[in-house]
């Protein structure tokens, strides 16, 4: 600041004049203090962390400005950051002055004053005004980080939400894209509250997750990022499993008649089982196959199992045809079917053990002169478990072929008393309760449909309905024969329409569970994923010595459908 000083003329008595003054002008140098901003302001907010702002203290004058003091009076909400005072501020020269404000539930003032040598202003006063927080707010994180996973396993997390405001918050949660989900719809906070908003995360397919967690509530819009990777590679205590409703075990048997009136129809068959079974086993990965043949009522030997249950099983074809013929009027297929489906045995001579003209009980030996030597009917099984030698647990089914007429006792057929056992339709379904196998039958007795809808086999054979798994047909065409053995099999594997799949899961010393348990109305072909989990475990790709055997089991009605091995490091 300048201050000009004129000089004051005084006449003499003589007439001169003497200046008073030390000249014409003469400068004065002053301090001028300046602040800004003047006054200093925090808008209402709907986030407590503290913030901050800066005031401006120079000196705008000509000459040194001393500043004795700078205090903030008021709310302990505000507090100030300044050099201490004495502070000499050269002409220019700035200084700052922080005010740092932790915003409460009301509103509150207060003052800075800042004291100096300026004369024209040796004391400044500002004021200093918080509006404190919203009535209802959110406080949200900045970026949720779910971690890493593998495809088609679920990650969780956890987002928190608080209220620091005074009111309660409500509103409604979304999020993107459809892998994610969430554990709540909608949100109500308290006041001081936290509420815990679980996110969880499937990926389909491999790679990064950039999804957004969406809060529209009466205290704002929020979009939180949510990031996440699925990389197939990576450890984890999660992992997936497809099953489908296709049949991986199967053990069939094939029921032949050997009556010499069925000569032609086994001739045919002969010709064509070879690449109807070759055909199934590409269907079929895990097959087992069996074959037993029947006679005539009355023969010492009115059933025997000419290949016992295998899966490495030779040329059927040669075996078929090689096989020895007899000529009496009626079939004892009931015997026969009583025989593949539980194994009892057959003492044919009534001589209470079995012998080289008896069927003994499929046990120890399944060919002729082996197994129990004392009639038991308490012992069902063959080498394995039950009828033919079906395993346990297993899809089963029966092929039954026939040729001549079926003698049964229900139809008035002359059927001898006593012994050997006289079989006849109820004779079949109890044996057969055991085994719980399908049957299908080709041949030209009018009992075949009976006999399948006794045991509960149907499928659409011809696409107009529900049929009973037999087919009335006394062709002996090898191509006609092959296309009706093909379909009645198909049938046996495929026909479960809707089936209900139960899950099982087996880890010795290791914590696992899975997800579903149970799979309803699964169509032929159609799959369900399972997810396996172990909390305490890491899923490896390969086994080794610190690895546990994990297995998933799938049945349907009782029987396995298919299985699957995991490793698990514990």
């Amino acid at each position: 600041m300048r201050i000009s000083v004129l000089a004051v003329l005084v006449a003499c008595s003589d007439g001169s004049s003497v200046s008073e003054g030390p000249g014409d002008t003469e400068d004065i140098r002053l301090p001028d203090m300046q602040v800004s901003p003047r006054d200093i302001w925090f808008p209402a907010t709907a986030d407590p962390t503290p913030v901050s702002e800066t005031v401006i203290l120079g000196n705008d004058g000509l000459g040194p400005l001393t500043v004795t003091g700078i205090s903030l009076d008021g709310d302990p909400s505000f507090a100030l950051d300044v050099a201490p005072a004495p502070l000499v501020l050269a002409p220019g020269e700035q200084t700052a002055a922080v005010i740092t404000y932790t915003p409460d539930l009301e509103e509150v003032t207060s003052r800075l004053t800042i004291e100096g040598d300026d004369p024209q202003a040796p004391r400044l006063v500002l004021s200093v005004r918080g509006d404190g927080l919203l009535p209802g707010s959110l406080l949200l994180p900045e970026t949720v980080a779910l971690g890493t996973t593998r495809p088609r396993c679920r990650l969780d997390a956890v987002v928190q939400v608080s209220n620091p405001g005074s009111t309660p918050v409500t509103g409604a949660l979304n999020a993107l894209p459809s892998e994610l989900e969430l554990g709540l719809e909608a949100l109500r906070v308290e006041p001081g509250e936290t509420v815990d908003i679980p996110v969880s995360w499937t990926p389909t397919d491999a790679g990064e997750l950039e999804g957004e967690l969406y809060v529209d509530s009466d205290a704002g819009q929020w979009i939180v990022p949510i990031e996440g990777i699925a990389d197939p590679e990576a450890p984890g205590r999660c992992e997936t499993v497809w099953i489908a409703n296709t049949l991986e075990r199967l053990d069939l048997a094939i029921v032949v008649d050997a009556t010499d009136g069925a000569t032609t129809r086994r001739e045919a068959l002969a010709t064509v089982i070879d690449d109807v079974i070759e055909t199934l086993h590409r269907e079929v990965p895990d097959l087992t196959v069996s074959l037993g043949l029947y006679s005539d009522y009355g023969q010492s030997r009115p059933w025997s199992l000419a290949l016992q249950q295998t899966d490495d099983w030779p040329e059927l074809g040669p075996l078929l045809a090689d096989l020895p013929r007899a000529d009496t009027p009626m079939a004892a297929a009931f015997e026969a079917l009583v025989q593949a489906g539980s194994g009892l045995g057959h003492d044919a001579d009534c001589d209470g053990t079995y012998d080289d003209d008896d069927s003994s009980p499929f046990r120890v030996d399944l060919l002729f002169g082996g197994g129990q030597t004392t009639y038991d009917p308490s012992v069902s099984g063959t080498g394995s478990d039950r009828g033919t030698g079906f395993r346990s647990e297993t899809t089963s089914g029966i092929l039954h072929v026939a040729g001549s007429p079926i003698r049964s006792p229900v139809a008035g057929d002359p059927v001898p008393g006593g012994c050997p056992f006289d079989a006849d339709l109820q004779s079949v379904f109890e044996a057969w309760a055991y085994s719980g196998a399908r049957y299908g039958a080709v041949g030209t007795d009018d009992y075949l449909p009976l006999i399948a809808a006794e045991l509960l086999s149907f499928a659409d054979l011809d696409g107009d309905g529900r049929d009973e798994l037999a087919v009335i047909d006394g062709t002996n065409d090898p191509e006609a024969l092959r296309e009706q053995i093909g379909n009645l099999l198909e049938a046996i594997v495929e026909g479960r329409s809707g089936v209900t799949l139960s899950f099982t899961v087996e880890a010795p010393d290791a914590e696992v569970v899975i997800s579903p348990t149970v799979a309803r109305e699964l169509l032929p072909g159609q799959e369900v994923a399972v997810d396996v989990t172990s909390p305490s475990g890491t899923f490896v790709s390969t086994a080794g010595a610190d690895t546990v055997p994990v297995t998933v089991t799938a049945r349907s009605d009782g029987r396995i459908v298919a299985t699957r091995e995991l490793h698990l490091r514990p």
